[in-house]
């Protein structure tokens, strides 16, 4: 199973996205035990509905103050919960804390029957996740690129026309992201990847951008709009050889969708992939990572 779908032009992560049926099939799942048993649904829902809900907000919060200096330039950026920074242990404490505060306090005649309708409700939704997450990260397919496997080389030309090889890098951390201009999610995070570029060049950071099959006069005018300084990689003249197509490169990732980057360590190795729109907290944490190998 892919790491994320298109769906109308947006790249959907299928890990998020099982997680959200998986909160739908736990909250009615509940209720459907808790009526067979004989108790109403209806109040069992809501609760477990009301415990998903808490869990998510803590785990969304407990991230966003232990990654605060991320934050603390644009705090509302914390309210874009559809960005990747979540605690799942804080967000299960949170929701199990909540679950056992309401059954102590609610009625005790339907306490038992309440608990095990939760129970079932829960192991439903939490089966159907991890079987998500086993197949898409268990066993990859055939000719992607996945976290620690190395980065076959490859020769593109940056905007100036000049050869450039991926081993030329080697050595160094790098944080190559696929791009192309028709992409609002990539534009969105290409300022953020050149102040990356800045703040950690002295660490020997390499930052690159490889636009997908769009024409040079197209991807100059369109970097140059955003003035960004970080090197852009591109397709070569047509008709030269010894050269790989971008589109080529793009496909060894076995990614559907874009913006895609992948976190690679000195020694060439994929030690993160993420597939979607960057933010500030998720590239610290894993430029943070290469820099300590």
């Amino acid at each position: 199973m892919p790491e994320a779908f298109a769906v109308g032009g947006v790249l959907v992560r299928t890990l998020p996205a099982a997680a959200i049926v998986a909160a739908i099939i736990a909250i009615w799942t509940s209720g459907w035990i808790a009526k067979r048993r004989g108790v109403d649904g209806k109040p069992v829902r809501r609760l477990a509905e009301a415990a998903i809900w808490c869990g998510f907000l803590a785990a969304r919060a407990a991230y966003v103050m232990g990654n605060w200096e991320a934050y603390r330039d644009a705090p509302w950026t914390a309210l874009y919960l559809w960005q990747p920074g979540y605690s799942l242990v804080s967000g299960l404490v949170a929701a199990f804390a909540y679950l056992v505060w309401r059954l102590v306090t609610g009625p005790r005649t339907e306490r038992g029957t309440q608990t095990l309708a939760l129970l079932g409700g829960n192991l439903a939704g939490g089966a159907l996740v991890g079987a998500v997450a086993f197949t898409v990260f268990g066993a990859p397919p055939a000719g992607s690129i996945a976290t620690g496997q190395p980065v076959a080389d490859f020769r593109l030309v940056d905007l100036a026309a000049r050869p450039v090889n991926f081993s030329d890098l080697s050595g160094r951390p790098v944080v190559l992201n696929f791009w192309a201009t028709w992409c609002a999610p990539c534009r969105r995070e290409m300022p953020l990847l050149d102040r990356l570029r800045r703040a950690r060049a002295s660490d020997g950071l390499e930052v690159i951008g490889v636009d997908v099959a769009e024409p040079v006069a197209r991807v100059r005018e369109f970097v140059d709009s955003l003035g960004i300084k970080y090197p852009i990689w591109i397709d070569p003249p047509t008709g030269a050889t010894g050269f790989d197509s971008t589109r080529a490169v793009y496909g060894r990732t076995a990614s559907v969708g874009l913006p895609t980057t992948l976190f690679i360590d000195r020694q060439g190795v994929v030690s993160f992939k993420y597939l979607g729109e960057l933010n500030q907290a998720l590239v610290n944490e894993q430029v943070d990572k290469l820099l300590a190998r």
